[in-house]
């Protein structure tokens, strides 16, 4: 979820902040396209999103938002998808926010042994 789309919006091309807009907060659903990864050490827990296996439209629109990633707080949760009547209720398993994400501040994943 976008928490800064109000103030943000008239700064983005008119066709992205409408799809923010009218997508913001919505649930997606990645599979196939996910990948799960524990690190040998068990530092992390991972989940990679193979993104070429999205259609062409959405590349295009994750691709021209990126392009403004240093404007956008985001936050968003990963929840476990129930399945059947016994796995109720679902449950969230991760939440985090990125405020103004910043290329060239960014560091090495995972952390670098000195």
């Amino acid at each position: 979820m976008i928490r800064n789309l109000d103030s943000i919006a008239r700064r983005l091309p008119s066709s992205l902040a409408s799809l923010l807009k009218k997508f913001n907060g919505k649930p997606v659903l990645t599979r196939p396209e996910h990948y799960f990864h524990r690190d040998p050490q068990n530092r992390y827990f991972a989940c990679d999103l193979d993104a070429h296996c999205y259609q062409y439209f959405t590349r295009k629109a994750v691709a021209t938002g990126l392009q403004s990633a240093g404007l956008i707080d985001l936050g968003y949760g990963y929840v476990v998808e129930a399945r059947k009547e016994h796995e109720l209720p679902e449950v969230i398993i991760c939440a985090c926010e990125l405020l103004k994400i910043s290329e060239a501040k960014a560091q090495w994943f995972p952390p670098r042994d000195p």
